[in-house]
């Protein structure tokens, strides 16, 4: 079972991340005709059809819902709330580096550090806390996105597209904000677990939601 949101931030882990990273960019970038990096996708869904093999997890386990939202026009995984969406891919291919993207929509009333306790959303590989956010739909509430914890930015910085809410700011054309999440890390496992959650002030989804589209994982070796 996944252990919500109580992770601890390893900074080790990223020291030691950024410095492989370095030193692996500066191999592809020294390289002409050898060390070519090729890329294998080990992981891709769009949710048209579902969730597929993500599992969805409550505080108390397993959720069985289907978690398939018909929104601006196509179907996304969503919407969640105080929920945890997680993948484990397992026989990765040889590989030095590894790529995931997807398209992250936070609904409604989101409003990062003007709510009490901050809206928070985090990004957990490998039972490790990677990347912990809070965001904003607020005018009054700033967010730490596109950064980490601990920063100040304006309401939906970064994001991409500004679309309807989904439920209390659905007569808002700017209630829900759109981003696209791309990380690159220095990883060479044979699995891969990737869990994206939140913990926002209100455990109900009408006020506060997130969901998720186009959810991607690549490895890639240098060859």
């Amino acid at each position: 079972m996944i252990n919500r949101l109580i992770l601890s931030l390893n900074p080790k882990f990223h020291i030691l991340n950024k410095i492989f990273l370095t030193l692996i960019i500066l191999v592809l970038f020294t390289s002409c005709t050898k060390n070519l990096p090729v890329d294998t996708i080990v992981y891709q869904n769009d949710f048209e059809k579902g969730k597929g093999s993500m599992q969805v997890y409550q505080p108390n386990g397993i959720d069985t819902n289907s978690f398939s939202l018909n929104f601006n026009n196509k179907n996304i995984a969503g919407p969640f709330n105080h929920r945890t969406a997680y993948i484990y891919l397992s026989q990765l291919p040889t590989h030095v580096l590894l790529n995931f993207t997807f398209d992250l929509y936070i609904h409604d009333q989101w409003a990062g550090y003007g709510s009490n306790p901050p809206d928070y959303w985090g990004i957990f590989i490998d039972k490790q806390r990677f990347f912990y956010t809070t965001f904003s739909n607020t005018p009054n509430g700033a967010q730490s996105y596109p950064k980490h914890e601990g920063y100040l930015f304006p309401p939906a910085s970064d994001a991409i597209e500004k679309l309807p809410g989904l439920y209390t700011l659905k007569s808002r054309v700017d209630g829900t904000a759109m981003y696209h999440v791309v990380w690159s890390i220095a990883h060479d496992r044979s699995f891969f677990e990737l869990a994206l959650s939140d913990l926002v002030a209100e455990s109900n989804v009408s006020i506060k939601s997130w969901s998720i589209d186009n959810l991607k994982v690549v490895c890639t070796n240098i060859e």
